[in-house]
């Protein structure tokens, strides 16, 4: 099996940081509305790295008398992803569910290595499947199967590596809960999300590996303060990930002086601290909340997974952001040890 480094490595459904439908956690009660949802995020990092997503998001529900929900998302820029997921209520209050789904994409993400850049382009179809059980409006736990088949087009500097095909085949079983009132910078409420995968090649794919992905966000409020603490972790206990399973550094409140998809490992983890205040804005006559903000990060990435927290790298950002019925406005600087200068734009319900 190939290594870990020489491996150009990309996450293709999130890397964009666009909300897709695809996988999105927790759903509203069933009989609840429709719903349309979108996002732009563009991010540059010096005049050699720019980043530009747009995506959406569409919810139907209550079109039949089970209760079914389809959730779809179109994803174009640094990801073009198109997903969609069935939601097959199995009882009369739609406690329990069957969740087929699929998506396509393609990505360049330009990965960022310690050793120097790299690009590569991404292309996956992918399938899957969970039973679940929802808990209330805002959490639910599944057990599903996901199947992908994957080329990367590798290169590192000015050398090309040969086209990787490569399947994988998974189960897995996620307990995601969200009681947040935004996906970006919330104000109240916590969300709290954990993975457990299980790669084998008697499933049908090419990798055997044991993940467990964790997240875990809890904002505080107190009059015009809000402080956000955050937590990421990803795990590799046994065996090799895939290619485009690797967690990597970067973005938005992930070091945010760093490009997506900075360092790629095995292993990784991000600790950080939002915090922002609102200003007085009554003189200017305006009727949406805005805030200052910043934040403060640590984080880092490794293939063996005790030299972790070894060396951590220090990172944070300042931003101005808008709160409107539409979604937030998130404009910002970010910075990080030994790196230059990343400005964010971020508008709508994602990043």
């Amino acid at each position: 099996m190939p290594s870990a480094r020489c491996l150009l490595v990309v996450a293709t459904a999130a890397s964009g940081g666009i909300v897709t439908a695809q996988d999105g956690g927790p759903a509203a009660a069933g009989g609840a509305t429709s719903s349309f949802r979108y996002a732009m995020a563009l991010e540059a990092h010096g005049a050699e790295r720019q980043d530009f997503s747009i995506g959406v998001q569409h919810a139907l529900r209550g079109f039949d008398r089970t209760g079914a929900e389809l959730h779809s998302g179109v994803a174009l820029g640094a990801v073009n992803l198109i997903a969609a997921e069935w939601r097959q209520p199995l009882d009369g209050d739609g406690r329990w569910f069957l969740a087929p789904r699929g998506l396509a994409s393609r990505a360049d993400p330009n990965l960022v290595l310690r050793d120097g850049p790299a690009a590569e382009s991404v292309q996956e179809l992918g399938v899957g499947g969970d039973l679940g059980r929802r808990f209330g409006d805002a959490c639910d736990l599944r057990l599903g199967f996901d199947r992908g088949w994957t080329e990367i087009d590798d290169r590192l500097g000015a050398l090309t590596a040969p086209e990787l095909r490569y399947d994988d085949a998974a189960v897995r079983l996620r307990f995601a809960a969200d009681t947040t009132d935004a996906p970006l910078l919330p104000s109240r409420g916590g969300a709290l999300r954990c993975d457990l995968r299980h790669g084998d090649p008697a499933l049908g794919g090419d990798w055997r590996y044991d993940r467990t992905d964790f997240e875990a966000v809890r904002s505080f409020a107190s009059g015009p303060f809000v402080v956000t603490p955050l937590l990421r972790w990803s795990a590799t206990w046994s065996g090799d990930l895939p290619p485009v399973r690797q967690p990597g550094l970067g973005g938005f409140l992930n070091l945010s002086g760093l490009p997506r998809n900075s360092d790629p490992a095995a292993n990784a983890a991000v600790a950080a601290v939002a915090g922002r205040v609102r200003l007085d804005t009554s003189e200017l006559l305006l009727d949406v909340p805005v805030w200052l903000g910043g934040s403060i990060e640590a984080g880092a990435s490794a293939d063996d997974r005790s030299e972790l927290l070894r060396n951590p790298r220090l990172g944070g950002s300042v931003f101005l952001s808008v709160a409107t019925p539409h979604g937030a406005g998130v404009l910002g600087a970010g910075f990080a040890e030994g790196e230059g200068v990343s400005v964010f734009l971020f508008v709508g319900y994602g990043r």
